[in-house]
């Protein structure tokens, strides 16, 4: 959702152990960003065939089996490729389970347009450890696209799909372990997805030919009418549009220890939202090219941004207020950060609507170069302006200019 243009104007310019992994695209080489050496979650693929499972050999007709088979059944997929007929999908059963052998492959051909897809909506759905390429997804819809309660995506590849990778809309999700990256538009979305969680996930280079607007809806991910929402210990990077995104009516989320590094758009970006605690991030490289800060909170209230750090980002943590429909922007705490940027502005920016006045900056520490690098209202304001407001009374300056100042390459703590 776009947010006031007249910021431009006062702007100006549950943890798996970890293992490396070298990524590098597999389609163009237009996409943001060169191939690079990322940490990635290790999969928990079963290397045993369940007694119970359905065998799937590449060329079955995968429908015609789960048709055949009752509720609750487990499909074992041998490695190869599995092509759907003409534009099949597969429309599971409730509790239906889809396991990969190393190597099993759905594959879209450009032609079918879902990988899975819930007709008749079924819950309790688990999808683990498959390729997913290839599908001629709609505009707004996803390889994976389904509204049952309590889909399970885990250990799996969504990659090269015409529109978003995951599009679910039912609560209880939960999205572990993959790697979804090179979709055409958005990694990710969820909606109406409450008591869902999202970890550990490596999401990359989506939208990557810019052939959607991220002022519209494109980048590496997107929540919508949630509460309870769990985002943590992901990588998020080189998207083109934002990284991780909250737009409309979500409540009592939780952004914790994730990275998220040059995305087009703001790292971490919560609007027209309620509650929100936003801790130990590292977010680095973001929001050049759509919009700015390395977090923003736009017209939601009740949000905490505590222990995170951020490095590069055009602006470091922006709060700010436009004249729309839902939230005001109130009661924001920004505590116990490291800040450091060359380019934009930390603070408030009033755009329109209501005054803002219950909002608190304390124990920060930041690392600058401008002379007027924070901002409250209308206004851009030096250090000195900023505390006499009284916003980080008790915290850290350093000029970049003049001073030598702290790394903060290392996490702020642990998580």
């Amino acid at each position: 959702m776009l947010l006031g243009a007249g910021v431009f104007a006062l702007v100006g310019g549950d943890p798996d152990p970890a293992v490396t992994t070298s990524t590098t695209r597999t389609s163009s080489d237009s996409g943001p960003g060169p191939s690079t050496t990322v940490t990635a979650v290790p999969p928990e693929i079963p290397t045993t065939i369940p007694p119970e499972a359905v065998i799937v050999e590449p060329g079955q007709e995968i429908q015609d089996l789960v048709d055949s088979s009752p509720e609750g059944t487990t499909f074992y997929l041998r490695a190869g490729v599995h092509v759907a007929t003409g534009n099949v999908h597969i429309a599971p059963k409730t509790g239906s389970t889809f396991l990969g052998e190393p190597g099993a492959t759905l594959d879209g051909q450009g032609i079918a347009e879902y990988a899975f897809l819930d007709a008749a909506p079924a819950d309790d759905v688990t999808i683990r450890g498959l390729i997913i390429e290839n599908y001629a997804t709609p505009v707004q819809r996803g390889a994976i696209d389904a509204a049952g309660a309590g889909w399970r995506v885990i250990d799996s590849e969504i990659r090269l799909n015409a529109a978003a990778g995951i599009n679910l809309r039912g609560p209880r999700t939960e999205i572990r372990g993959n790697r979804i990256y090179e979709n055409a538009q958005i990694g990710l979305k969820l909606q109406d997805a409450d008591g869902s969680s999202v970890i550990a996930n490596e999401i990359f280079r989506n939208n990557p030919d810019e052939a959607f607007d991220p002022a519209w809806e494109a980048g590496g991910t997107k929540f919508l009418r949630t509460t309870g929402l769990v985002v943590a210990k992901n990588e998020v990077h080189d998207n083109v549009g934002p990284g991780l995104w909250t737009d409309h009516d979500n409540f009592e989320v939780t952004y914790r220890g994730n990275i998220v590094r040059d995305n087009t758009g703001p790292g971490i970006f919560h609007e027209i939202s309620g509650s929100a605690v936003i801790e130990g991030n590292t977010v680095i490289g973001n929001a050049h090219g759509f919009y700015l800060g390395g977090i923003l909170v736009a017209n939601s209230s009740e949000v905490t941004v505590f222990d995170n750090i951020l490095m590069d980002n055009d602006g470091g943590i922006v709060a700010l207020q436009d004249d729309r429909e839902g939230f005001p922007l109130t009661r924001v705490t920004v505590e116990g950060n490291r800040v450091r940027y060359t380019e934009g502005v930390t603070g408030m920016i009033l755009n329109g609507g209501p005054d803002v006045t219950s909002m608190s900056f304390r124990g920060n520490q930041y690392v600058t170069s401008a002379s007027r690098p924070f901002h409250w209202g209308r206004r851009a304001l030096s250090p000195s302006d900023w505390t006499g407001l009284g916003q980080d009374p008790d915290s850290v300056f350093c000029d970049l200019r003049r001073d030598e100042c702290p790394d903060f390459s290392a996490p702020v703590s642990s998580h």
